[in-house]
């Protein structure tokens, strides 16, 4: 693989004061085998792109950075990370730093500790955050969108970059319209009766929802072109609360967003200080304890002590520990459709499908089977028979075979492979 760079990245003009932060998960126990312990999704290259999920966010947002990128990743895959990086050539030493969390405690602790460690470096940094689960078409609307955002974020502002396009994802037994042959909807559903989208289809009952917020605009900011006032986020929407965005032409959350980096800080501790709920008042300790590890060191993070004092700390997401409440949130709304890797369903849109609905990639041969999801990784002519609604993955050493309504079980799949010390884990 070559460098992420493309035509484009290399004319495009970094961004005054901009610090970027691509976040990696440990993604193995609900995507397995694609993902594995050691080889979480975001290290697995795609087998048309050659491009991994890391590499693709390293393509969108190195170009607009002048200084090193921060890739915060759980310690478990660091070491991982640092090799994909460096036997992919996707960055050299000097142009990125590991932020190795403490203790996984979701993206409100890791997104205060980058932003402790840029503020020290330069008062007037922003910093814009990427997760590495989803992905989108890095093309000329996520420049316009990332300039925009940049003009938000330099107000000291919350820049909110959020899709108009609603997330799509496959639905059970043939129910609903069809694109391409196959039922979708948008996410969080289920919805009695359905709704017609913008091309006529019928839409109704989710498979599997997809975790994006959703993001309702106010009027347009006076001073900045494209960017709209935020009258409500929700992190983590009901479906009838889904339901009603997607009729109010509400965006949906991309988990990008853009501030200045002592904006992190003193929103957590607003957040905290205003808060009624338990839960989100200790919020503000999630600043202070990012303060304290900045000062300690990094090579302190590792410590007993240190795991003991984030396993006090709210498990949270930085969007729902400081966006459902903040008072500084501007929307920046693309066209650009983003998918979430973090779940089957949203993995699955990320293969086109043909006629009948089946997606399938590598050697495969298709008999009789419709809207089935077939992945042949592992080098092997994979043929299915009469299948509907199935989902196999094949890789080199391990084949799981199941149906969409299966996959909420895959918990105990994870946990059968655990007790037996099963190496393909």
């Amino acid at each position: 693989m070559t460098r992420p760079d493309s035509q484009d990245a290399r004319h495009s003009q970094p961004l005054a004061n901009l610090y970027g932060m691509i976040i990696c998960s440990n993604s193995a126990s609900h995507l397995w085998p694609l993902s594995r312990e050691r080889t979480p999704l975001e290290l697995v290259c795609d087998p048309s792109s050659g491009l991994s999920p890391l590499a693709r966010t390293i393509q969108a947002i190195r170009p607009y950075c002048e200084h090193p990128l921060i890739i915060a990743v759980p310690r478990d895959i660091a070491l991982h990370v640092k090799q994909h990086i460096a036997n992919h050539s996707l960055l050299k030493p000097e142009e990125y730093q590991l932020l190795i969390e403490p203790h996984p405690r979701g993206t409100a602790l890791t997104t205060a500790l980058a932003a402790a460690m840029v503020k020290l470096k330069d008062p007037h940094a922003l910093l814009l955050c990427l997760p590495t689960i989803i992905t989108f078409d890095n093309d000329d609307r996520w420049e316009q969108t990332l300039r925009r955002a940049h003009r938000v974020a330099s107000s000291d502002r919350i820049a909110l970059i959020g899709s108009s396009v609603p997330p799509l994802v496959r639905t059970t037994g043939g129910q609903g319209a069809t694109r391409g042959g196959q039922s979708w909807t948008i996410s969080g559903q289920p919805i009695s009766g359905g709704y017609a989208d913008g091309g006529g289809h019928r839409q109704r009952e989710p498979h599997t929802p997809l975790l994006l917020g959703t993001i309702r605009m106010g009027l347009e900011s006076p001073e900045i072109e494209g960017a709209y006032q935020v009258r409500s986020f929700i992190a983590r929407p009901a479906p009838a609360v889904a339901w009603r965005a997607q009729q109010n032409k509400s965006l949906w959350s991309t988990h990008v967003f853009m501030l200045r980096a002592s904006l992190v800080l003193a929103e957590l501790r607003t957040a905290g200080r205003e808060a009624s709920d338990p839960l989100m008042q200790s919020v503000q300790r999630v600043a202070e304890t990012a303060r304290f590890f900045v000062a300690l060191g990094s090579e302190h993070w590792g410590s007993r002590e240190a795991a003991e004092l984030v396993e006090t700390l709210p498990a949270l997401s930085f969007e729902e520990a400081v966006f459902e409440t903040s008072k500084l949130l501007m929307a920046v709304p693309t066209s650009i459709p983003f998918a979430d890797l973090a779940t089957f369903a949203g993995y699955e849109q990320t293969v086109e499908a043909d006629a009948k609905g089946n997606r399938l990639r590598g050697r495969t041969l298709a008999i009789q089977t419709r809207n089935s999801t077939v992945l042949s990784d592992g080098g092997k002519l994979v043929v299915t028979l009469g299948l509907e609604d199935a989902l196999v993955i094949d890789t080199e050493d391990a084949t799981l075979v199941t149906t969409h309504d299966a996959l909420a079980s895959m918990p105990s799949v994870i946990a059968a492979l655990r007790a037996a010390n099963a190496p393909e884990l």
